[in-house]
């Protein structure tokens, strides 16, 4: 049981640590760490908290696997500590991204239409 308090504390003060580093000055690589690790701190807290020794270990097993595969990064911390030049920056591209999936699915959907037209003249 004193394992377990002194697990939580330390959880809690770590944290509070890495919400103290959100608020100050940080490059992009050191947000996407401080929020990667503050993420996983979160979660081992819930499940010190909230879970059985047997389920948590199975639970941090799958937690484990699915890091190894994905990374997420929150968008909006991101977006709220760039420069203007940067905010100027991602909306063009995420505009001209818009813009070319739009042109795609349009010359996908014309030449969709086409294959099926040629199929029912020819197969009808």
């Amino acid at each position: 049981m004193n394992e377990r308090i002194t697990r939580l504390q330390t959880l809690q003060e770590n944290i509070k640590r890495y919400e103290g580093l959100l608020k100050s000055e940080l490059n992009t690589v050191e947000l996407r760490f401080v929020e990667q690790r503050l993420s996983e701190e979160r979660f081992a807290l819930a499940m010190v908290q909230f879970m059985s020794p047997k389920t948590r270990a199975q639970s941090l097993r799958k937690r484990v696997a699915m890091n190894a595969v994905t990374e997420v990064m929150p968008v909006s911390l991101a977006v709220r500590r760039a420069t203007p030049s940067q905010k100027f920056f991602e909306i063009c591209y995420l505009t001209a991204i818009t813009v070319a999936t739009v042109g795609w699915l349009s010359a996908l959907g014309w030449a969709a239409v086409r294959v099926t037209n040629w199929l029912l003249v020819e197969w009808i």
